[in-house]
């Protein structure tokens, strides 16, 4: 076989599958997503894997998300809490989360803080095999004086919470559940 035949044979190899048909596309409310591993649950209680976890992530807004530069943005919270907003107390043991208002859940059910506080005991019951409960643990309990106002107890100061407490700004995030599915 010629060099030129040999080249002509590699180049139809590797452009003919580009012309390939691709699958259809889905509607304009359809969102297609590749993963390299079957998720082994959709319970946001029991994702376990990362397959599980980027999948959540698509499906479930934290309280607070990450920017592209790596800063703590508000999702479902309003903002932020700091101690320059009021957020977090003085002494470091109270957080207060305001919520977005007009939010629903997938069934159009209104997002409260009543739903904040039904996931944090669902996390921390021990009968849901949860994968790791850092920080969770820290919550001595959860207060939801309104629809739209979550405050949050601490056991301790403990300076990292708002980054892991129903965030996505760590591996093993945890989703925010309707307490009146559940």
């Amino acid at each position: 076989m010629s060099l030129m035949l040999r080249l002509l044979v590699l180049l139809a190899a590797v452009v003919l599958p580009a012309c390939a048909p691709t699958g259809s596309a889905g509607g304009a409310r359809t969102l297609r997503e590749a993963i390299s591993y079957e998720p082994r649950s959709l319970d946001p209680l029991l994702a376990q894997s990362i397959s599980d976890n980027e999948i959540l992530r698509l499906m479930y807004d934290p309280l607070i998300a990450c920017d592209r530069a790596g800063r703590p943005v508000p999702a479902l919270a309003a903002v932020v809490p700091t101690r320059a907003n009021g957020g977090i107390s003085a002494d470091g043991l109270t957080i207060t989360y305001h919520l977005r208002r007009g939010v629903r859940w997938h069934d159009g059910a209104p997002f409260t803080a009543e739903d904040v506080r039904f996931s944090w005991r669902a996390v921390m019951n021990p009968r849901n095999n949860v994968f790791g409960r850092q920080g969770y643990d820290e919550v001595a309990s959860i207060d939801a004086p309104d629809r739209n106002t979550a405050i949050v107890h601490l056991k301790r100061r403990y300076p990292p919470f708002v980054s892991q407490f129903f965030t996505d700004l760590q591996e093993d995030a945890k989703a925010l559940v309707p307490a009146h599915l559940l």
